[in-house]
């Protein structure tokens, strides 16, 4: 695998390619963010059936509106707008079917909560809610992430990557043993942080 700076996967953003409807885009998204939404989907308590069909809708909303995504002229996070389609659905699933399960304190209780809007999932109350939320959501993508990050470079990039940064090895030990200079094993560990930055939104 290619890892030179003309390299496509270098330049193109995931969302251009999910606008341009390219395939590797869309596996790239399921594969990265599928189980982040799944976890908040999970969270509903739903049965896994209606779990399942919320997944398939959250993905089918994400479709048709890729084309306009970052039209408002802000800079929007893709990982904020898949949570904000999240909620969007999970919210619908129970309004379409709250008259067939028995509501606490009446089906007017379940009509107001319903009404209300949760901010759960984009404003949580206070900053040690939000950091715990926000460390659970990059923990959960760290490993899809590292799985793209890994298949975007050559094996050599990649073990100079893990060895100065998870194994946290001298560079020059890491150069030698590579058969390649300190100066490539540093252009390795910025190659990939960068690529997970990206990946991660952070």
């Amino acid at each position: 695998m290619s890892d030179q700076p003309n390299d496509k996967w270098e330049t193109i953003a995931l969302v251009e390619r999910l606008k341009a409807n390219e395939p590797d885009g869309w596996r790239e998204l399921l594969l990265l963010y599928g189980p982040l939404v799944d976890w908040w989907i999970a969270g509903s308590n739903l049965p896994k059936p209606d779990r399942d069909d919320i997944f398939q809708n959250v993905f089918v909303a994400v479709a048709e509106g890729i084309p306009r995504f970052g039209e408002e002229g802000k800079a929007n996070s893709l990982r904020g707008w898949l949570r904000i389609i999240t909620r969007s659905r999970v919210v619908d699933h129970f309004r379409r079917n709250w008259r067939t399960w028995p509501a606490k304190g009446g089906d007017a209780a379940l009509t107001e909560i319903l009404d209300v809007p949760d901010d759960s999932l984009t404003q949580p109350g206070t900053p040690e809610i939000a950091d715990n939320k926000k460390a659970i959501e990059l923990q959960r993508l760290l490993a899809p992430a590292l799985a793209i990050a890994k298949s975007k470079v050559n094996e050599r990039t990649w073990l100079a990557f893990w060895a100065s940064t998870v194994d946290d090895r001298p560079t020059a030990d890491i150069a030698q043993e590579l058969g390649i200079t300190p100066s490539a094993v540093r252009l390795a560990k910025s190659r990939v942080l960068g690529r997970l930055r990206d990946l991660l939104e952070e």
